[in-house]
């Protein structure tokens, strides 16, 4: 899904000297775009359905021999960590790489940034809105099922012990049943 105005803003806001934006969730190439349009130098996508790659890639041919856009296929649960071994600088990552019958892999994105050596992350996660509501919700987000919000919080604040945390608010989803869904923004302050 492509990221909405009040998440660019905030991307925009808060990205300051970072130079990489890394998503996890290629789907339609939208926020490969959006991460050109806000001037990152570098964009590093990673996708697990090879046909989302394929119909999207093209788009982004001249960057991509520029070497200024990378797409990764794969699990991000585990292509993450591989892409976090070439990172030696801070970076905005976009975690939306769940749904579509392939699992959840965020809390082992969100540990593979808590591992990296660089700090100062800025991280947003997509469709908080899913995991706060999926016990009411579990055939619309199938992917948050095993995640109730509270361990979620849980796990982003064990994780990330110096850090500020954002609710970004888009408006209501088709897929949302009528609530507001939201993005999490993870603000790693940690500089060790």
């Amino acid at each position: 899904m492509a990221l909405c105005k009040n998440q660019i803003k905030f991307i925009r806001d808060n990205k300051k000297a970072i130079k990489l934006f890394v998503e996890t969730g290629f789907l339609r190439g939208d926020g490969v775009k959006i991460a050109l349009d806000l001037d990152f130098e570098r964009i590093i996508s990673i996708e697990i359905n090879k046909d989302y790659i394929n119909k999207s890639k093209s788009m982004f041919t001249k960057e991509i021999t520029e070497g200024k856009v990378t797409i990764v296929h794969g699990n991000s649960a585990e292509k993450l960590r591989e892409v976090l071994e070439t990172i030696d600088e801070a970076a905005v990552f976009y975690l939306d790489a769940h749904a579509h019958g392939h699992g959840c892999p965020l809390i082992d994105e969100l540990n593979a940034i808590k591992n990296h050596y660089i700090k100062g992350h800025v991280i947003v996660v997509d469709d908080v809105w899913f995991i706060e509501n999926s016990v009411n919700n579990s055939d619309r987000a199938p992917w948050a099922n095993n995640l109730t919000f509270d361990r979620f919080m849980g796990i982003v604040q064990n994780i990330f012990d110096d850090t500020k945390v954002e609710k970004i608010e888009y408006g209501q989803s088709a897929y949302s049943d009528g609530g507001n869904n939201y993005a999490l923004a993870v603000l790693n302050n940690n500089k060790s």
